[in-house]
């Protein structure tokens, strides 16, 4: 099975941690590098797509790893050529704290602003800034799950001039006019 570990050239995922202009607070990202990524000639002369990947409302940056197994699925596809090398950057998606049960629909719309401008503002020039990656929008892809699905076609939708793919697997779709709108008159 493609998420299951393998003897195969295996990737490294890094934390960083950084203080969102956003939120004024500290913050986390975890980035998958391909097998090869720092010692690699072919790889380390390149320039590599990247994949912004979201998770959903119960998870944080780390579980794309831990339990959606994101690296091990990379390592594997790569190793079978059915994927090319590229990054997978997993951003912490509650910048406005935990989920608020008494006003959801407040908190999800603060949360959808606040996540964007923390994205577009923080987390994108940290990747690009720290790793070989290309700038231009086709070599860069938003998707998420559920929360991270709606949050991926809240931003992507919105800035396609930053990202030529978006995708969204079952995702939260609440709240979405302003990504809706922007798409209609584009």
């Amino acid at each position: 099975r493609v998420y299951q570990w393998r003897d195969v050239p295996h990737g490294a995922v890094t934390l960083h941690c950084y203080k969102s202009s956003a939120t004024g607070a500290a913050r986390s990202v975890h980035v998958y590098t391909p097998p090869g990524y720092a010692t690699d000639a072919k790889l380390k002369a390149a320039k590599l797509p990247v994949l912004y990947l979201l998770h959903g409302s119960g998870d944080d940056d780390r579980h794309w790893s831990l339990l959606g197994q994101a690296n091990v699925i990379a390592d594997n596809l790569l190793a079978d050529g059915k994927s090319v090398p590229m990054l997978i950057v997993m951003p912490e998606g509650h910048p406005a704290g935990a989920v608020n049960t008494t006003e959801r629909e407040t908190y999800f719309r603060e949360n959808r602003r606040l996540f964007e401008r923390d994205l577009l503002d923080d987390v994108v020039p940290l990747v690009e800034a720290n790793y070989r990656v290309d700038t231009d929008r086709t070599a860069r892809a938003i998707a998420g799950l559920s929360m991270g699905g709606g949050q991926s076609l809240d931003v992507g939708l919105k800035h396609l001039d930053q990202f030529a793919w978006v995708a969204s697997f079952s995702g939260g779709v609440r709240g979405l006019d302003d990504a809706l709108a922007k798409l209609a008159a584009d």
